[in-house]
């Protein structure tokens, strides 16, 4: 569990390798737009009210429960108290994978939701400040030892999240070569989304046999290539909309979609809007 990095970077939106392990914490604000990093991160807001619109659906943090999502799915403060401290932990997706984790958990998190503690715990902000306040000042096997703190503190959580997962996928965690395989084919996805794949490249991308390797990419997962891409296209399209000014027509083509009907049914599918609206509402401030 050494290949990574550790990392504090000044500006965690800047220069954010997917493999760093990181804490910081900053006084939370409304974000603009959305933006994603491919990391699974912990929230922790010791008070006050915040509320994430992650992928496309509005969330609320509860103030003194550890949270967690995966931030590759575009997410933004949308409102938040005054004043209000959050502390943040970034694990690497790899790490997350390999956790032997409570049936569920893992696949919820990697579908979009964001699962919380199931009461408050005041250690929680004790360790966190801890980490955030010495990271300069300790030496990087100290790090280690709080990547692996927060390791240990999400297995815990797993059997104690608010949100109860309905699928018992995923219970277990991955082996390393599975982890390796399946990040083989997810990074071919990635580097694809502008044109049609098809789960047979995905697949051959692993260099596992065609069975095996999907076999592999659901038990680390909890859900099959198909819909991995689907989720990938989707959030591609997103993040086009929020960021830019292209048209729909453009960013169907540029998220892989080949027309416009099936962006179009995608949208709808998710958030019940169409991309026009979808990005009228998201600059308005008036997505919900």
């Amino acid at each position: 569990m050494n290949d990574f990095q550790i990392h504090m970077p000044q500006d965690v939106d800047d220069d954010m390798p997917s493999t760093a392990f990181f804490v910081e914490s900053h006084l939370a604000d409304a974000m603009p737009l959305p933006h994603w990093h491919d990391h699974v991160e912990v929230n922790l807001l010791p008070e006050g009210r915040m509320d994430y619109l992650i992928g496309g659906r509005r969330v609320e943090l509860r103030a003194g429960r550890l949270a967690v999502f995966w931030a590759a799915i575009h997410h933004q403060v949308v409102t938040v108290e005054p004043s209000q401290r959050l502390f943040c932990a970034y694990v690497p997706v790899n790490l997350f994978l390999s956790l032997p984790l409570a049936p569920g958990f893992r696949s919820a998190v990697l579908r979009g939701e964001l699962l919380q503690a199931e009461a408050a715990d005041p250690s929680d902000e004790a360790r966190m400040a801890e980490m955030v306040s010495d990271w300069t000042k300790v030496p990087a096997a100290m790090h280690l030892i709080w990547r692996d703190e927060i390791l240990l503190r999400l297995r815990r959580m797993s059997f104690q999240t608010v949100t109860a997962p309905a699928s018992p996928t995923g219970a277990r965690g991955a082996g390393p070569r599975s982890v390796w395989h399946v990040e083989r084919m997810t990074a071919f996805v990635n580097d694809n989304l502008g044109r049609a794949i098809t789960v047979g490249e995905v697949a051959a991308a692993s260099g596992l046999h065609p069975t095996t390797a999907r076999a592999a990419f659901r038990k680390v997962l909890g859900f099959g290539i198909a819909e991995y891409i689907r989720r990938q296209r989707l959030g591609l399209a997103m993040r086009l909309l929020a960021e830019t000014d292209l048209g729909p027509a453009e960013v169907a083509h540029m998220a892989g979609y080949g027309s416009m009907t099936r962006l179009y049914d995608a949208f709808r599918e998710l958030t019940g809007k169409t991309p026009r609206t979808f990005r009228a509402e998201l600059r308005g401030g008036r997505l919900a």
